[in-house]
């Protein structure tokens, strides 16, 4: 008579599963793989200060407003003066729509012009506002 416990539990019954685990992570690996869109850099050359977060993802209408090293603002490719923003802003939300504002400033640009187009962008009715970096390497 053999009273051990040994017959009790099967090698093959101590391992844990982890299949259903693996296929889960994938399945959102896919996801997200396939629900990104990036925002494409065009127009005027401005050289963005990198950082470590995030890139701003593409949504069907942003704005961008370019600020030069020099502090001149550039809207959709041209050159503005500061004091055109706000009324230049406001016809793009007559629309209805609520774009991102995408602010691309130069590394060098001061950090006032920044905030000024940030205050009258916020002035101008725009509600979600986005600055773009280079993600750093």
């Amino acid at each position: 008579m053999n009273f051990s416990d040994d017959s009790m539990y099967n090698d093959d019954q101590l391992g844990i599963d982890i299949t259903p685990l693996v296929d889960i992570v994938f399945l959102l690996l896919i996801f997200f793989m396939v629900s990104t869109t990036f925002v494409e850099a065009r127009g005027i050359k401005v050289n963005l200060p990198s950082a470590t977060t995030t890139p701003v993802t593409a949504e069907a209408k942003n704005l961008e407003i370019s600020i030069s090293n020099s502090g001149v603002l550039f809207f959709k490719g041209e050159e503005i003066a500061a004091e055109q923003l706000p009324t230049l802003l406001r016809k793009e939300l007559e629309s209805g729509a609520q774009p991102v504002l995408v602010v691309r400033a130069d590394e060098k640009a001061f950090h006032g012009i920044v905030v000024k187009v940030m205050d009258a962008a916020r002035s101008a009715g725009v509600e979600r506002m986005a600055v773009a970096t280079i993600p750093k390497q």
